[in-house]
């Protein structure tokens, strides 16, 4: 009978697991294997309490016995199946010195009973009858993968060989006699560090996890990542520990996890997408792991890197990049984002479609635009159809290729055209129509008109970089620039909370840094906390919205937050009730256009701006700043509350840096309460009946001379 004790390791934390239930099967018919708690044979169900079930203690450590023999082991939580590794062998083996029954002749000899009784026979004989050498013929035939090669068998197999039409084909012969880079040794070298590479990974790996299979698919498809996956889930592999390569492999075949756990080990290779738009990975039910992998897109419409994300399921070191989107969830619960890295994905990084609770650690986000590779350009004239630009510098195009203009008043002269180059800063291209000559650049923008080679620039995703739109979220860090986060909430569920700190959400350009958005009339969003977050240089930094009533958003808390250099509002609440804005630094918005941006604005922003459907909006204890900012930027006011608007704005800190000059406007006045704020002047009334004449809410504040008045009635 075998003794059997070992611990279970949790392979993403390394650390034990407790309560895992370990059970044996007939590999043949599948029947459960007797276990026991002993070597007398006591049933394992006296110690474990389940029949023919170990189970882990708080240690993670088992123990149970077990007849000689090989079987199937499975390791469990619940229902759920962990992992079930084939054939393991229970017995033990000792060399014929350890029994007197048997005299070896040499002590290399193990002993082993036929059924009739101990024999005895030297340890190589086992090997022969497992796995026997390859006769001198079969070595140099090569047709035979059932025979082991030794030294001897490896050299025939070589000189029969030679130099034959299959290395031919490989490489010519003038290459292999080349003494130039790359040919020669070096040719040769290249190749068999190659497939060196490849078979390394077998020294790389850190657990026990037996019968992978790290071979590379046959030549036929060994550059689809998808049939390789494929082909190693039809052997019986749960965990993928991805073979270097160099060159990398592209990825055709979508594959399927059909919801088991999984565990994909990239090891750092890069693969690209070539099978357009479909979900490359694919595993919606349970736990399913991917680490340090780079995928690489051609931002094709659907084209999805992994759907699904099961439930606790980790992703790690991931660099996604020209996809349309990075990770989409679709249920589930509680799955962690940790150092992932996104970059010109089309619609999102991130599209948290359904589930509960993702969690995103860290991430880094950009779009490559015109904002880092634009020329400026000092003018365009046209004459007919020709459009004829010169840039401010050396614009570094050559004829024939398309380039894209933007930033002019007249539209016709924006987009992308293949241009025709008379000289380093002069180049023409044809315009439809008859816009206005000379070009023009938006007003209220950056005053420039930019010029961009097309291929090297983007749009910024269209959802931002974290599309959410599960039941909660908790988004702990990360750093945005030409991305932004977009709450969105969907026909089928509701977003009750989330909780949104240490994000860095820069150049939205065209869109707010946050967005929360409720269009659906049956569902609502609420519960959700702002902490510690940076938003400068979009649109807006945050903003409140949808066509939903005001209890369908309802429960927003935005604190110690930072908000600074946005073109127009920090904070704009056009919809909701029962928000919070509270203890943030607020400073230097109503910005210009920024370069790479199409928003137009409709006239000077505030700081604060609280529309006519907002219920309940407190803005309390917040520092305010738009005097000698830096950027050259001067808000309108603070805080504008328009007509209709319920809650209050007090104990504000505010300079006078505003172009409306009172700092807090209240357009109504009566039914919004403005308390005291340093820095903004009060209006000036003898009594509480001329100050509800002028506008004051019960418990507003307002001066009579030099004293301070609260008005009561």
């Amino acid at each position: 009978m075998f003794h059997k004790v070992d611990i279970a390791i949790n392979q993403a934390t390394g650390l034990p697991m407790s309560n895992v239930l370990i059970r044996l099967f007939d590999p043949s018919s599948g029947d459960i294997i007797d276990m026991f708690a002993d070597e007398s044979g006591t049933p394992i169900e006296t110690a474990s309490g389940i029949a023919n079930t170990a189970i882990t203690d708080a240690t993670g450590t088992y123990d149970f016995w077990v007849n000689d023999g090989i079987y199937d082991m499975e390791f469990s939580v619940g229902t759920a199946l962990l992992r079930r590794v084939r054939r393991f062998y229970f017995g033990t083996t000792l060399r014929a010195a350890d029994y007197d029954e048997a005299t070896p002749d040499d002590a290399s000899e193990v002993v082993f009973d036929d059924g009739a009784g101990l024999k005895r026979a030297p340890a190589s004989s086992f090997a022969d009858a497992v796995v026997p050498v390859a006769s001198e013929g079969e070595a140099e035939d090569g047709s035979d993968n059932a025979k082991r090669m030794t030294p001897l068998r490896v050299k025939q197999a070589v000189d029969a060989r030679g130099y034959d039409a299959a290395i031919a084909a490989r490489a010519a012969t003038a290459d292999l006699a080349s003494t130039a880079p790359g040919k020669g040794a070096e040719l040769v070298l290249s190749r068999l560090n190659s497939a060196a590479a490849e078979r390394k990974v077998a020294d790389r790996l850190a657990d026990s996890v037996s019968l992978l299979d790290y071979r590379l698919a046959p030549d036929a498809d060994q550059n689809d990542l998808g049939l390789w996956l494929q082909r190693a889930w039809d052997n019986g592999n749960r965990a993928f520990y991805l073979p270097y390569r160099p060159s990398g492999y592209n990825w055709t075949t979508p594959w399927d996890a059909l919801g088991f756990p999984i565990w994909f080990d990239g090891r750092g290779n890069t693969v690209t997408l070539t099978g357009g738009g479909v979900s490359y990975l694919k595993n919606t039910g349970m736990k399913s792991d991917v680490f340090d992998l780079t995928i690489i897109g051609d931002r094709t419409t659907g084209q999805i890197f992994y759907e699904g994300m099961g439930a606790t399921s980790l992703a790690n070191n991931i660099r996604v990049e020209q996809v349309d989107i990075g990770f989409k969830m679709t249920g589930g619960f509680e799955p962690v984002f940790d150092n992932i890295y996104g970059r010109n994905c089309r619609t999102a990084l991130f599209h948290f479609a359904d589930g509960v609770g993702p969690i995103v650690k860290h991430f880094t986000y950009d779009t490559d635009g015109p904002w880092y590779y634009g020329k400026a350009v000092a003018s365009i004239t046209r004459s007919g159809t020709t459009a004829t630009v010169t840039t401010s510098a050396n614009h570094g195009f050559t004829t024939g290729q398309t380039v894209n203009i933007m930033g002019c008043t007249q539209a016709a002269y924006n987009g992308n055209f293949v241009v025709t180059v008379s000289s380093a800063t002069v180049f023409t291209y044809t315009v439809s129509g008859s816009p206005t000559t000379p070009a023009t650049a938006i007003a209220n923008g950056s005053g420039t008109i930019f010029a961009s080679l097309a291929s090297s620039i983007f749009a910024m995703p269209t959802k931002g970089a974290i599309w959410l739109q599960t039941e909660g979220a908790v988004l702990a860090g990360g750093d945005s620039i030409h991305g932004g986060l977009v709450i969105e909430v969907p026909s089928y569920r509701n977003i009750e909370w989330a909780l949104i700190g240490g994000l860095y959400l820069d150049s939205g350009l065209d869109n707010p840094g946050a967005q929360i958005i409720n269009n659906t009339a049956d569902k609502y969003v609420r519960g959700l906390f702002f902490m510690g977050m940076w938003a400068a240089t979009n649109t807006r930094g945050i903003q409140i919205s949808g066509s939903a009533s005001n209890d369908r958003i309802d429960g927003i808390f935005i604190s110690g937050c930072h908000l600074h250099n946005n073109t127009s509002e920090a904070i704009q609440v056009d919809k909701g009730q029962n928000i919070f804005i509270e203890g943030n630094d607020i400073i230097g918005n109503n910005a210009s256009v920024f370069q790479g941006s199409s928003y137009v604005k409709s006239g000077p922003a505030n700081q604060v701006l609280l529309g006519t459907s907002a219920r309940n909006v407190f803005v309390i204890r917040n520092k305010m700043r738009g005097a000698a900012m830096r950027w050259s930027t001067t808000p309108y006011e603070h805080i504008f509350i328009d007509a209709g608007v319920t809650g209050a704005a007090y104990d504000n800190d505010c300079d006078s840096g505003t172009t409306g000059g009172f700092g807090v406007y209240n357009v109504a006045g009566t039914a919004f309460r403005v308390g005291y704020n340093s820095g903004v002047a009060l209006p000036n009334f003898s009594n509480d009946a001329a100050a509800a004449s002028g506008g004051t809410a019960i418990g507003g504040w307002y001066r009579n001379g030099s004293a301070l008045m609260v008005r009561q009635s």
